[in-house]
């Protein structure tokens, strides 16, 4: 009798715990999912507003709390403006840098360093565009979102002002 019930509580051990574990799996899973498609849809929308010089529409990307600043967009065109070509080609880096932090199996921190690089079929690290983009804030959300990014021209780096 006591072996059946020491067995049958290591199953409900292993139970219990593969289903915390299973949960944690599917919350990562599910951010990095989100984080590919979202990503590449932000750094296409960058490269298109920059293309056409729109400042208003990378401006509408940036988290709540950078829109906040009155000169963003202001800001934003002093950088864009930078770029004196048209983007025809590049390649988006998703993985550049990241962090995650996980609090009673819950992804309570996640952000990334993403790049877009090789532009028209350039490849050196004198060109680039950087976007920081935090996913996940839970001390604050307001932050959630592209939270700033940067133009690096000839190593010549150029960066918006929030």
């Amino acid at each position: 009798m006591k072996k059946i019930i020491s067995i049958l509580l290591i199953i409900v051990m292993i139970l219990s715990t593969s289903c915390i574990y299973n949960k944690k799996v599917y919350e990562a899973t599910k951010l990095e999912k989100r984080k590919q498609k979202e990503g590449r849809e932000i750094a296409e929308k960058i490269v298109e507003c920059i293309n056409n010089q729109d400042a208003h529409g990378i401006a509408e990307l940036y988290c709540e709390e950078n829109k906040k600043n009155t000169e963003l967009e202001w800001n934003i065109m002093d950088v864009i403006e930078k770029v004196d070509f048209k983007i025809d080609t590049y390649e988006i880096d998703m993985d550049s840098s990241s962090e995650t932090v996980v609090s009673d199996g819950k992804i309570v921190y996640d952000y990334s360093v993403m790049e877009i690089k090789n532009f028209n079929g350039v490849n050196d690290n004198k060109n680039q565009i950087v976007l920081l983009i935090y996913w996940v804030n839970e001390d604050n959300k307001e932050i959630e979102g592209l939270y700033n990014f940067s133009i690096r021209l000839d190593d010549e780096l150029y960066k918006v002002k929030i």
